[in-house]
Formats: C-alpha cells, structure tokens, sequence
C-alpha cells in the first residue's frame, strides 16, 4: 500500500469511532466534521495516486459530510436540537456504510 492510502485508511477507523461515539454532543459533531473533512482530503490525495474505490464509497462519504455541515448549522438554532440530532445519526450511517465499502475495496484489492 501506498503511504496515502495508509493514512487513509488509518483516519478512516478513527474517523468510525467518531461517527458512534461523538456525535452525540454538538462539540462532537463539530469534531466530526473536521475530522471528516481532512479525511476527505485524504481520500483526494489517495485518488491522485490513481487508486480507485467503488463509486457508492464516495457517494456515502460525501452524503455524511453533507449532513454533518447541515447538522452543525443547524444545531445552532434554539429549539431544532433534535433535528440536528437525526440528521447527524444519518450521516453517521452513511459514514459507516462508507466506511465499510472502504474496508471491503481494500481487501479486494
């Protein structure tokens, strides 16, 4: 493997912790989304090296992203604390999905 998709692949897990274990709290679903972004980039550097995933992987990856961005914005309206809530358990799916795509190309390959 290459040293990019080590690095991938190693926030990658750490990136599925996350998404179960801090996206409870609105600081952990900022964290999340940080961690999420530099992740992405990652996975940018990774596909500059020519290495290729299933598409459903970007489609999840970026869909949890999304959501996180929408869940932040709007957790910071008074009263929408449990919108924010569900979107962010969504996007956390969607990671993990992503995720487990990733885990299966990486052993296929």
């Amino acid at each position: 493997m290459n040293n990019a998709l080590v690095l991938h692949y190693g926030l990658a897990f750490l990136v599925a912790t996350t998404a179960v274990l801090l996206i409870w709290w609105p600081w952990g679903r900022r964290i999340m989304l940080y961690l999420l972004t530099v992740h992405i980039l990652v996975g940018g550097w990774v596909l500059s090296t020519h290495l290729r995933a299933p598409t459903l992987h970007y489609v999840f990856a970026l869909l949890g992203w999304f959501g996180y961005m929408a869940a932040n914005g709007i957790g910071r309206r008074p009263g929408k604390e449990n919108v924010a809530l569900a979107i962010t358990i969504f996007s956390s799916v969607c990671v993990l999905i992503a995720f487990a795509i990733g885990q299966w190309a990486v052993k296929a390959s």
